[in-house]
């Protein structure tokens, strides 16, 4: 019974985490459901609103492209740009009866630039705005005047004209923070950049607005410090774009002899390396030819040593051969040398023609005497004995008996 009790307790326990368990679940099912119909209401009304503000708008956007249609200058393309130059070219030539249309860029700024900094030209960037009286009278007036015509045709200004309505022109407003038109500016490309594609520009000279247009009304007479109007004398906005172009000028020069001199020393450089080259190589054919000389002096020497031994191994073979010379008895031999000189020797009769040349070998080599193959003959009978089967005949055998005379002959000589 008492082992019985506590499973009773144990199962209302089970059965009530049971129901607190599903009624959890329920409550979370019904949550999710009531955040799924707020989530897709909020999405309805969004799409609703969207919807709405594009019907609500699309009038004011169809008369925003009435009155602002995109053209082909829109944009900073290279082809818009050069579209934006040559547009500012037409609106020059209409401002002036001459022809001048050739004396502006009209292949767009990027090639502007780039051509700049390959042949180190400054770019005459002007920006002008149809809506600016000012920059009116400054293209239709001041720009065609001939101190600013000449200057704009110097060799070292690349002059380049630019619409602020127009993409490029817009651009270039933002980055040069022109707040008034017309904008004249003198830019210069980097000098020491090593590609053009990389060259910055730095502004020489820059005037905008009211501030452009007096420098184009105000005139410089040379008289000491004193600064006049005068009609006939240059204005001030030549004068100092002169200047701009001066220091330019010197700065070109002063690129140029740097890199003329980066020029030299590279040259320089490059003419010691190879000096070095050539002298590390010659120094290398030496010590081959050393070395190769030096292996080559050791084989002979190791050559000579080994016919040194080679000789004395038959020197020492010859003298056992010959032996010592008999007291009495065999034959006496007179040899007669190709010299003259003549040797008395006797030997046994059972010594062989072979004991004779090893006779002759030994006192050749002892007395220093240059002797190749040994020949040997007799006068009278004429006979010679230098056959390969004659060398082991013995005196007796070869009729060399008593007293004989032999003659020495060098069969390599």
């Amino acid at each position: 019974m008492q082992s019985r009790r506590p499973n009773a307790q144990q199962q209302p326990d089970a059965s009530s985490s049971a129901s607190t368990t599903a009624l959890s679940s329920h409550r979370n099912n019904n949550h999710q459901n009531k955040s799924s119909k707020t989530l897709s209401w909020k999405q309805w009304l969004m799409q609703v609103i969207r919807s709405l503000a594009k019907v609500i708008l699309w009038p004011l956007k169809y008369f925003l492209q009435l009155t602002f249609p995109s053209c082909d200058t829109d944009g900073l393309s290279a082809a818009a740009s050069a579209k934006a130059t040559l547009k500012f070219c037409n609106y020059m030539q209409q401002q002036s009866t001459i022809n001048n249309e050739q004396l502006w860029a009209t292949n767009g700024f990027a090639h502007a630039k780039q051509q700049a900094a390959e042949q180190s030209k400054l770019i005459l960037l002007v920006l002008h705005s149809p809506l600016s009286p000012d920059s009116t009278t400054f293209c239709h007036s001041h720009l065609h005047q001939p101190q600013l015509q000449s200057f704009a045709s110097h060799s070292q200004i690349l002059p380049l004209g630019l619409d602020v309505h127009t993409g490029q022109g817009a651009q270039l407003a933002s980055v040069l923070q022109a707040s008034a038109f017309p904008l004249l500016a003198l830019l210069q490309p980097n000098l020491n950049a090593t590609t053009s594609s990389s060259a910055s520009l730095t502004i020489l000279f820059r005037a905008e607005g009211e501030s452009l247009m007096s420098l184009c009304n105000s005139n410089i007479h040379g008289q000491g410090n004193a600064t006049t109007t005068t009609a006939t004398s240059a204005n001030t906005l030549h004068t100092y774009l002169q200047l701009a172009l001066t220091r330019h000028e010197t700065m070109v020069a002063e690129a140029i002899a740097r890199r003329m001199d980066r020029a030299q020393d590279v040259a320089l450089r490059q003419a010691q390396d190879d000096e070095y080259q050539e002298t590390l190589r010659l120094d290398r054919e030496k010590q081959a030819l050393a070395a190769e000389k030096a292996l080559e002096q050791r084989m002979e020497e190791q050559s000579r040593v080994n016919e040194e031994q080679a000789q004395r191994n038959v020197i020492q073979q010859a003298k056992q051969l010959v032996g010592d010379e008999p007291a009495q008895g065999g034959c006496m031999v007179r040899f007669v040398l190709p010299s003259g000189t003549k040797l008395n020797r006797r030997f046994a009769t059972d010594a062989t023609i072979k004991v004779l040349k090893a006779y002759l070998t030994v006192y050749c080599y002892e007395n220093d005497i240059t002797m190749g193959i040994i020949g040997l003959s007799t006068s009278f009978p004429r006979k010679t004995y230098n056959e390969e089967n004659e060398q082991q005949l013995t005196l007796e055998e070869a009729g060399l008996t008593g007293q004989a005379v032999l003659m020495v002959q060098d069969l390599d000589a």
